[in-house]
């Protein structure tokens, strides 16, 4: 290898780790000043009640793995008070109930707590601007892997929503895993598959609607026409296994009992 050829090898090497520092300084520097929006108070305290307690009578929108994460820093926090004894506890009524969690019993909290809250996600989105990168270099290379990461990063959408507790950078990232996982499994024919269900299980827990993904995976194997056969034959039991191990993910995310 020339010494060129040695210097352009670091040089790409570098420009990823500088991306993934550009954003995480971009996003860092902004978390102490971005006011709380109007729905992190309820993810966080959602999340919070569901780690304590193992209570989900806060229903939301999405499952409680995202809101999991998000709390889960807070726990560094042994002074936060959770006021298990208020009427809209019981009555699951998840705003009232955060409004008191976060803007009465732990006003003087709100800045660490929000502070913390965040970084999870923000953690999510670098894991995110990665995978773009690994899924990108496998099928065009690493100069293409560059490409797709720089846009990743440099998203105004990923910037804006990967600093917050919100479910949309948690879901895509946890959907775009499952979904390249899915796709080695297909390109190396039975390799890495457990990786891919295990995967497909942490996209359910981060959005209900990714239960779709299954009937995704079953409609790609049937254009895979050329292995079809040897798919169906050699993979049965393994595809049943593959499934419960998917399901038993979501199950150890509720703790072994039903989301309701």
């Amino acid at each position: 290898m020339s010494v060129y050829d040695r210097v352009q090898y670091t040089v790409e090497k570098l420009i990823p780790i500088g991306l993934l520092l550009f954003v995480f300084a971009a996003v860092m520097a902004s978390i102490r000043v971005t006011a709380p929006t109007y729905d992190e108070y309820e993810y966080i305290s959602r999340g919070y009640l569901y780690l304590k307690t193992g209570d989900t009578h806060l229903k939301l929108r999405h499952p409680v793995l995202l809101d999991e994460l998000a709390a889960a820093p807070l726990l560094l926090l042994p002074e936060i008070q959770l006021p298990l004894d208020e009427p809209s506890l019981a009555a699951g009524d998840f705003h009232v109930f955060a409004r008191v969690f976060f803007w009465e019993a732990n006003e003087s909290l709100v800045d660490r707590m929000i502070t913390l809250a965040r970084l999870p996600k923000i953690f999510l989105l670098l894991l995110l601007a990665t995978a773009v990168y690994r899924w990108t270099c496998e099928i065009f290379g690493r100069k293409a892997g560059l490409v797709a990461m720089s846009l990743a990063v440099f998203d105004p959408n990923l910037l804006a929503h990967g600093r917050l507790v919100t479910p949309d950078v948690g879901q895509t990232f946890f959907i775009f895993l499952a979904a390249f996982t899915w796709w080695r499994y297909l390109r190396h024919r039975l390799v890495a598959c457990s990786g891919c269900w295990h995967r497909c299980g942490m996209a359910q827990t981060a959005d209900s609607r990714r239960l779709s993904f299954i009937r995704f995976c079953l409609v790609t194997v049937a254009y895979q026409r050329p292995f079809a056969a040897e798919l169906i034959v050699a993979t049965v039991g393994g595809f049943v296994r593959r499934v419960s191990a998917s399901l038993a993910i979501i199950w150890a995310v509720y703790r072994f009992r039903g989301p309701g």
